[in-house]
């Protein structure tokens, strides 16, 4: 699960690539590269994007942590970014969502601070499986929520039957099992409820033609060596007219 989290925080760190221009450290002012090695004195090497024609952005580890910083291209700094580990997450952030998303967990949390000293921090959560929506949380240095962000239940759903998988990458690859704790909570909920008599066997993603990318989750029946096969697509809906 650690490492799981750190992927996402990479990623997360990465999100806004294409938007960005990568630099060669000669082509950042030296203004800026001054600004940044006064800040944080400790760190031997760090990545260049160009934001924006007047921001420009390094990354680099501090200590063990994956951290971005902003810069005016005259040297001032305007803000960092860094991953906060679970254990790390301000109680009252963790209490907000027991209490108001008790069914969903925060799959990445980062503190951003910006240049007058202002702390704040920005929360995903989902429900536990792979390729659940994501609800965004923005919340003030007192754990007050600033902010919330609803995911794009509409353009998830049409994304799955279209078979538009691109932004999950390579967690749908055709094939890959997944375990039962992966799987959307909606999918676990039926085979634990409306298939009793079985026992969980295995899951896979499959392509299909007419539904894209589903899940395949194979069931066993209890004391016997007979199998069914149930499909649900991204969201976690039964799919009962799927063609093998």
């Amino acid at each position: 699960m650690k490492k799981i989290y750190l992927l996402t925080a990479i990623l997360l760190l990465s999100l806004n690539l294409f938007s960005q221009t990568s630099m060669f450290e000669r082509e950042v002012p030296q203004a800026v590269k001054k600004t940044l090695v006064e800040k944080y004195p400790d760190i031997t090497a760090a990545e260049w994007f160009k934001n924006n024609d007047t921001v420009i952005e390094a990354r680099f580890s501090l200590g063990k942590k994956k951290t971005a910083a902003t810069f005016h291209t005259n040297g001032t700094f305007l803000s960092s970014s860094q991953v906060v580990t679970p254990k790390e997450t301000p109680g009252m952030i963790s209490n907000y969502i027991r209490g108001n998303h008790p069914n969903q967990v925060a799959s990445m949390v980062m503190m951003t601070e910006t240049a007058d000293g202002k702390i704040s921090y920005y929360v995903e959560i989902k429900q536990p499986g792979i390729a659940q929506a994501v609800t965004k949380l923005y919340f003030d240095f007192y754990g007050n929520l600033t902010k919330k962000i609803e995911p794009e239940e509409i353009k998830i759903e049409k994304d799955a039957e279209e078979g538009l998988t691109d932004d999950l990458g390579e967690d749908i690859a055709s094939g890959q099992p997944i375990k039962k704790k992966e799987l959307p909570s909606k999918v676990v909920v039926y085979i634990d409820k409306s298939m009793q008599d079985y026992k969980f066997e295995k899951a896979i993603f499959v392509e299909n033609q007419k539904y894209g990318t589903l899940y395949e989750v194979t069931m066993r029946k209890l004391g016997y060596k007979e199998f069914k096969t149930l499909y649900f697509d991204l969201l976690g809906n039964l799919k009962v007219d799927v063609e093998k």
